[in-house]
């Protein structure tokens, strides 16, 4: 069954580009910054809520701060039945620490992430898989993913300039932090939008006190950011991902600056044991994304050595909390 496609006025772009750049925000900062009353404002985000473009609201967090970082498996399968793929779908799901993982198309059948805090872990975890599905790998890339850039959604202004914001992921040493910073965590990551009432009632503190831990987590850059999860499809977008090799890894600054540059690319990636350089792409169309893969050949063609993408279909889980970290009392 296809997704009714959502078609969006300005006010709703702007509204989209407010939520993605600080889903915190109260209704009142958001009506100031698009031009609309605090009541419309509501409703036009309760409408996107109710139509399936807006899934859920959720921090931003830095694994790194957490003690974890992430390996990435992309797979390409053989002789393999649609029973079979959907007892791997299963399996990886039910892992204790999915990031997530999609079917794709391309040179990969399947990616999945896993957020791990030792090489132990992932080996253990690779090993207890591949003993079960071995038989259906024709062929696999396992990368640590060391850094991940993140940027504002400009696509919903349609060009326009913009200030241009990028977090940063990745390579920090962990934070100290105790039960109730990870209560909160939690709690944030989960509905980023939920109340310091809500929150102070959960966890049986003072507003004050909540209020005063959330900055503490700001200001460490545990929390890196407050984003309005989107289903893309709702939007008629895709998801592209591009991996590129290089001939002189110089060119890897100016890679930086082109992506900066497009509207579409919402991410890029550094990885130990993947490609030279990888972003992330969301756009209307395939003939947009053969646009942006157009201009990165015309301006790196004599410097790229090969590069490959894929389209994400199926979005199968994205969890984005650690689910073995112990927040019990």
């Amino acid at each position: 069954m296809m997704t009714e496609i959502v078609h969006l006025d300005l006010k709703d772009r702007k509204i989209l580009y407010e939520l993605d750049t600080d889903a915190r925000q109260t209704y009142l900062q958001i009506a100031k910054s698009v031009g609309l009353s605090k009541d419309v404002v509501i409703y036009r985000i309760n409408r996107l809520i109710e139509k399936g473009v807006i899934r859920r609201f959720y921090a931003v967090l830095d694994p790194s701060k957490l003690g974890y970082f992430t390996v990435r498996v992309y797979l390409k399968f053989q002789n393999i039945s649609s029973e079979k793929e959907k007892e791997m779908i299963n399996y990886i799901s039910q892992l204790n620490n999915v990031r997530n993982l999609a079917r794709i198309e391309g040179d990969w059948n399947f990616v999945f992430m896993l957020w791990v805090k030792t090489h132990e872990d992932f080996d253990k975890t690779w090993l207890a898989f591949e003993k079960k599905f071995r038989p259906h790998i024709q062929r696999k890339e396992i990368a640590i993913i060391t850094e991940e850039y993140r940027f504002r959604r400009h696509h919903f202004y349609e060009g326009k300039q913009l200030k241009h914001l990028v977090d940063v992921t990745g390579l920090s040493k962990p934070e100290k932090l105790d039960k109730i910073d990870l209560q909160l965590l939690e709690l944030l990551y989960r509905s980023a939008r939920c109340s310091l009432i809500e929150l102070a009632n959960k966890i049986k503190l003072t507003s004050k006190a909540v209020s005063y831990r959330i900055k503490q987590l700001e200001q460490k850059k545990i929390i890196v950011r407050y984003r309005a999860a989107l289903n893309l499809d709702a939007l008629g977008y895709h998801h592209y991902k591009v991996n590129v090799n290089l001939e002189k890894l110089e060119e890897l600054t100016a890679l930086n600056t082109f992506i900066k540059s497009n509207q579409y690319i919402v991410k890029s990636l550094r990885s130990i044991g993947g490609s030279d350089f990888e972003f992330n792409v969301e756009c209307p169309g395939f003939n947009e994304f053969l646009n942006i893969l157009t201009k990165m050949k015309e301006q790196f063609g004599e410097s790229i050595r090969d590069y490959s993408y894929h389209l994400a279909l199926d979005l199968h889980k994205t969890q984005h909390f650690p689910g073995d970290i112990n927040i019990k009392n």
